[in-house]
């Protein structure tokens, strides 16, 4: 068998000697920080942003002296020789590492030994070489538990991605200069502007043009909620973003089916796509010509830039990993969640709180990516009760993190579901959704009206029509007969307009 290599051919380890490890460290630098600190502890403050803990010296004197540094200055005490004898002696480590004091505040040590080193450098050289050790011990140890079959695989590649995404948050940069902020800003502004000149919005489109305006898209590192009560057709809105951005932007995005299995989500998404009955579909009752549009239509996915994980049950540790798998093999660039309330978390929580968790971890992941991510979530019982059947912020269900973390808040409501057969302004409300943007960080909230056409169960956008002459119909669904005005509210100011699309 040809070895692999990472492994030698009589099955061993390539890292023969921890020792590697051990050594890696560079004690002239050390030395060198805690001395510029003596002399001048202003320093201080430089140093440990980037030097946080005592860990990050290698050569344990030295880092036992930084812990003491770092006790006095968190107790606004004097960095002084004296200062730092009373807590070494604290410690109890005075008697053995007292004689490296004097040597700090000695001035001719740094003309000398040490000319060569600025503080910049020598903070640069110990966090990569405590970097170095971070990893090499880590790593050694996934291969230990590896090679001894302590552990699920599994189990150490969800270790890893946690592992390297804390510690590339630990490392990264906490602040921005005014010159370099905009510098590191630019290339995405210059990409929302570019959006705007072309017509479009700042974030990804949904592919309602009313909703995209309100909204002003899908934004980047935002975490987007979209809440419903049950049949009012969340799954089907996940679908119709998932239709616009793939197969209509070729965009690539990561979807959790965690509500539908794989089968369900694919017939759901391609009778949405292809306008075929789903209810044919299911019964058996579908013709020939209907038959031959879906396979044509779940041809036309299966060149679609998505990639679906239809784990039931996932929990929130195993849904992020597998997220940055999608993100770092695939490069999605939005993730659609289905839905909250199907994510378990391995903590033992009561609900509440599991749910708080589960949605500032799908805030982080956003922000990790890059990316908007969109998750439905259930509406409890409580619009139901009362006389405006409309959903507020107040009816998430199980936890008001939900409503704190999401950056915009969309309720799905259908009046005809509950026997309503007209709007407040006179509108039938057959075959209308009402889009209630509840919360937007961004922009504005209001309410904007969608077609829902139940025989492809799915969303569209409003149709001008005169007559039964078909004006103007952007997603081709041609209903003759029904004229549908666009209703907008923003504010307290409500007005009605034809649909502009």
């Amino acid at each position: 068998m040809e070895s692999s290599k990472w492994i030698s051919p009589d099955r061993r380890c390539i890292i023969t000697d921890i020792s590697t490890i051990a050594s890696d460290g560079d004690k002239d630098a050390e030395f060198y920080i805690l001395h510029s600190i003596a002399l001048d502890p202003r320093k201080l403050a430089v140093v440990s942003d980037s030097l946080k803990e005592s860990s990050f010296f290698w050569y344990e004197p030295h880092a036992a002296i930084y812990k003491a540094i770092l006790a006095l200055s968190s107790e606004n005490l004097p960095i002084d020789s004296k200062s730092l004898q009373m807590s070494l002696e604290a410690m109890g480590r005075w008697e053995q590492i007292g004689y490296i004091i004097p040597q700090l505040y000695d001035q001719m040590v740094g003309q000398n030994a040490y000319a060569g080193y600025s503080l910049e450098s020598a903070v640069k050289s110990v966090e990569k070489k405590f970097r170095r050790r971070t990893m090499m011990n880590q790593f050694y140890q996934w291969y230990l538990a590896l090679m001894r079959a302590t552990v699920d695989p599994e189990d150490v590649e969800t270790d890893m991605y946690k592992f390297l995404t804390e510690y590339n948050g630990r490392f990264s940069q906490v602040f921005y200069p005014a010159d370099e902020a905009v510098r590191t800003a630019t290339p995405k502004l210059e990409t929302m502007l570019q959006r705007l000149n072309n017509g479009g919005v700042c974030g990804l489109q949904t592919g309602l043009a009313s909703l995209d305006e309100l909204l002003g898209g899908l934004t980047d590192d935002d975490l987007h909620i979209i809440g419903a009560r049950p049949s009012m057709g969340k799954t089907a809105m996940l679908v119709r973003i998932l239709i616009n951005l793939s197969l209509k932007e070729h965009r690539m995005i990561g979807v959790f089916s965690i509500e539908m299995s794989l089968q369900q989500i694919l017939l759901r998404t391609a009778a949405g796509h292809g306008r075929i009955n789903l209810h044919s579909i299911r019964t058996g009752k579908a013709d020939e010509k209907e038959t031959e549009r879906l396979w044509q239509s779940l041809s036309e996915l299966s060149m679609g830039k998505f990639c679906i994980d239809a784990t039931p049950g996932i929990d929130i540790d195993t849904l992020r990993q597998r997220a940055r798998r999608m993100h770092y093999e695939y490069g999605i660039q939005a993730l659609l969640i289905d839905y909250v309330g199907k994510i378990t978390c391995r903590n033992r929580l009561n609900r509440r709180e599991e749910v708080g968790l589960i949605v500032r971890e799908l805030k982080d992941l956003a922000r990790e990516l890059h990316i908007p991510v969109i998750a439905l979530s259930q509406l409890n019982r409580a619009n139901e009760t009362r006389a405006d059947k409309r959903p507020g912020l107040a009816d998430l269900r199980e936890s008001g993190d939900i409503e704190q973390e999401a950056s915009t808040v969309v309720f799905i409501h259908r009046p005809e579901q509950y026997g309503i057969t007209h709007f407040d302004d006179g509108h039938e409300t057959e075959c209308l959704a009402e889009l209630i943007v509840a919360k937007n960080r961004e922009g504005l909230t209001g309410r904007t009206r969608v077609r829902w056409i139940p025989e492809f169960a799915t969303f569209a956008n409003p149709v001008l029509t005169d007559g039964r002459t078909v004006l103007h119909d952007p997603d081709g669904y041609s209903e003759p007969g029904r004229h549908t005005e666009h209703v907008r509210y923003s504010g307290s100011d409500k007005y009605t307009e034809e649909a502009p699309f």
